[in-house]
C-alpha cells in the first residue's frame, strides 16, 4: 500500500508480510494474521521526502496501524459523541482495543472503560496492561450485552467475521465506532442517525471499473495464487459487499455531517 501528501511532502511505503487464516473461535469465523508466529507482526512503512527522494524512517506497522485507526476513531467521537460522555464499552482485547482506549480517554474525560473478550485470559491480561496506560476504571464485563450498558462512547475492536453485537443493545445517544463493517450487522447500522464522513469522496474509475469504496478498489484488485483448494478458503469478495455496501445504503436513517472541513 503507498500514499502520498503535497504538504509537507512525504510518500509512505507499507509493506505487511502476513500470514491470513479464517478459523472459527469462540463460535466466531475470524481474520487471523501474524508474521513468524501469532501475536508478532513484520510489516514496514517506509517514510520519503518527496522533494529529493530521501528515506526519512522506517517505522513499525504493527505499532502504527493500530494508533493510526484509533486516532480516526477518536476524531470521530470528538465531533460526535456526547460532550460528558464519561463510559466506554469496548468489545475486543487486541491491539486495536487497547489504542481505542488510550485514544478516547484523549478526547473525552472518560472515567470507565468496559470491556469484554471471550478469552478470558486475554481479557485479564487487558485489564493489567491498560490499568498501566489509561487513567481511568478498567472493567471486564461478563458479555458482550453488558459491554454497551449506560457506555456513552461504543467500540467494536475485533478480527471478527460476523457481528459480535446486535442493534438492540445500543442505547440511544450513545456513540459508535467499529474496526471493520464485518463485525457489526445491519440491524445495527439501521440504528444510526448521525454519520461522521471524514473526506467527501469522488468516484474512482479504471477501465471499467467505477468505485467509491477505497477498501473495494483494494479486494477488487488484488489477485490470489494458488490451486483452486487454496483459494477456496478465502472469503468471497462478495461477503464484504454485503456487508459494507454504499454509505448511504448502509446507514439509510442517517444524516451525514462533516468531521472535518
Amino acid at each position: 500500500m503507498e500514499g502520498g501528501i503535497r504538504e509537507p511532502g512525504y510518500y509512505a511505503l507499507r509493506i505487511k508480510p502476513d500470514i491470513i487464516s479464517w478459523p472459527t473461535l469462540n463460535g466466531l469465523r475470524r481474520r487471523v494474521t501474524y508474521c513468524s508466529r501469532p501475536g508478532l507482526y513484520g510489516g514496514l512503512v517506509f517514510l520519503f521526502n518527496v522533494d529529493n527522494a530521501e528515506l526519512l524512517a522506517i517505522m513499525n506497522d504493527g505499532f502504527i496501524q493500530h494508533y493510526r485507526v484509533a486516532a480516526s476513531a477518536a476524531i470521530g467521537a470528538k465531533y460526535l459523541a456526547k460532550h460528558d460522555a464519561k463510559v466506554v464499552g469496548i468489545i475486543g482485547s487486541g491491539g486495536m482495543a487497547r489504542s481505542f482506549a488510550e485514544a478516547f480517554k484523549v478526547i473525552r474525560d472518560i472515567s470507565k472503560i468496559k470491556v469484554f473478550s471471550p478469552n478470558r485470559d486475554h481479557l485479564n491480561q487487558y485489564v493489567r496492561d491498560v490499568s498501566n496506560k489509561v487513567d481511568c476504571e478498567i472493567v471486564p464485563a461478563e458479555n458482550a450485552k453488558d459491554v454497551l450498558v449506560d457506555s456513552d462512547i461504543v467500540a467494536t475492536c475485533t478480527n471478527a467475521y460476523q457481528p459480535v453485537i446486535e442493534g438492540k443493545w445500543l442505547e440511544e445517544g450513545s456513540h459508535f465506532a467499529n474496526v471493520t463493517a464485518y463485525e457489526v450487522g445491519p440491524d445495527l447500522f439501521n440504528r444510526i442517525t448521525v454519520v461522521g464522513l471524514f473526506v467527501r469522496r469522488t468516484p474512482m474509475s479504471a477501465g471499467t471499473l467505477i468505485d467509491d469504496d477505497f477498501a473495494l478498489r483494494i479486494d477488487g484488485m488484488t489477485y490470489a495464487a494458488g490451486t483452486p483448494e487454496e483459494r477456496a478458503k478465502i472469503p468471497p469478495h462478495s461477503a464484504k459487499l454485503q456487508s459494507r455496501g454504499e454509505d448511504r445504503k448502509r446507514f439509510p436513517n442517517a444524516v451525514y455531517v462533516d468531521c472535518i472541513n
